[in-house]
């Protein structure tokens, strides 16, 4: 109170207090704008470092796999890091996880040198998913929800069985992280396909995807951690 009866006498206007806090409101804008630019220095870091990682690994994965997708009936999803196997008449029996002979044929080619590829990479991997996925189909006095949960029961043996074959192969027991970083993942009919008409194409609906996710999120993440 002393103070302000001070600033009073010594003839300052209130406009001229004013002012003076709006001088230091603006000065604390320029701090946060400083701090709000030095974050998004670091996301946009983060996300160009992301970027090339993952361009670099598509390209690998394009070049080493391109010639063979036809013949496996196969294609690559590059913005979701993804080789699918789409042909269920090569993958396994109709209600069964047994992998077919022609789909063992295909793994033995496909894992060694997928794995050797990302082995290039451990550092940048959050994990490699090997998902598998059916259509919706079960017996016609299946209600959904029971159609459902076999069809997960089914898409996680099935899944498993591959992940188990990639494993036991003898140039993939080289690399430690398998165990660490691969997930199967039974999907049942959660991300089915369509047909160009926006209806479910049920034949592509049962596939097995590998899937490759990174640390980008994470790093990301960790940075929004800290600002809070």
């Amino acid at each position: 109170m002393q103070s302000w009866n001070r600033f009073v006498r010594s003839g300052k206007t209130s406009g001229e207090y004013w002012l003076t806090v709006s001088d230091l409101m603006a000065a604390l804008m320029v701090i946060f704008l400083f701090i709000a630019i030095a974050f998004m220095m670091r996301v946009q870091k983060v996300v160009v470092a992301w970027q090339e990682t993952e361009t670099d690994i598509i390209r690998q994965l394009s070049q080493q796999f391109e010639r063979n997708l036809e013949d496996w009936n196969a294609e690559f999803d590059r913005e979701r890091l993804t080789i699918r196997f789409n042909d269920p008449e090569t993958l396994f029996e109709q209600g069964k996880s047994a992998l077919k002979p022609a789909f063992k044929g295909i793994l033995d080619q496909f894992c060694p040198k997928y794995f050797a590829i990302l082995d290039n990479y451990i550092g940048d991997l959050d994990e490699v998913r090997i998902e598998g996925h059916t259509s919706p189909e079960w017996n016609e006095d299946t209600s959904s929800t029971d159609a459902f949960f076999n069809n997960m029961r089914l898409s996680q043996s099935r899944t498993r069985a591959v992940m188990e074959y990639c494993f036991r192969q003898d140039e993939s027991r080289q690399y430690g992280w398998l165990h660490s970083l691969t997930r199967s993942v039974g999907m049942s009919s959660a991300q089915l396909q369509e047909n160009d008409e926006g209806q479910v194409d049920y034949e592509r609906s049962r596939r097995v995807e590998f899937r490759i996710k990174t640390k980008a999120e994470e790093r990301i993440a960790s940075i929004l951690r800290g600002w809070q």
